[in-house]
């Protein structure tokens, strides 16, 4: 029973029969795309807090159902985007951290740093942005004038590029 109301002012018991009917299908897309059901438990809970707490100012005609689902859809691919991130960031650090190699690890550090130094230029601003000056690819976008995409594609190049080495 999703109320008829055009600014979606529900009632509590209203809001619980959508919830129920809901909840499963919005954590089933959640865990097909994250493959983490405690992550995706999070992301459905929180969508649906977000729905509860902003039901007076949805539009009317927006279908509550379709709200739900893209939010979760698209807070699930969020959620891909920032742990493939994280995992990134990480492997990058490891390679300083890491001291299984011959030299000294004084003698690793200024060498990744001289291989960074050796990227082409655009991937080793974009490189220093988001790694060690830790912004987001959107952030790093934003201050380069750039596209996330192209944010991206330089990261790749740089990961790639640094692997090789590595």
């Amino acid at each position: 029973m999703v109320p008829t109301n055009p600014t979606y002012g529900f009632s509590k018991a209203e809001f619980e029969v959508f919830f129920k009917r809901y909840y499963k299908l919005a954590l089933c897309i959640s865990v097909r795309l994250t493959d983490n059901l405690s992550a995706s438990e999070d992301i459905v809970q929180d969508i649906f807090l977000r729905l509860w707490k902003n039901a007076e100012i949805l539009r009317q005609g927006d279908s509550l159902k379709s709200l739900l689902l893209k939010a979760v859809k698209n807070k699930s691919l969020n959620y891909i985007r920032d742990q493939k991130r994280n995992q990134d960031i990480s492997s990058v650090r490891r390679f300083a951290d890491e001291e299984k190699d011959d030299f000294e690890p004084d003698e690793r550090i200024t060498k990744i740093l001289i291989h960074i130094e050796n990227l082409p230029p655009k991937c080793r601003e974009v490189l220093d942005l988001v790694v060690f000056k830790e912004k987001k690819y959107h952030e790093a976008a934003d201050h380069l004038g750039v596209s996330v995409n192209t944010v991206k594609t330089q990261m790749g190049i740089a990961y790639k590029q640094l692997r090789k080495i590595f």
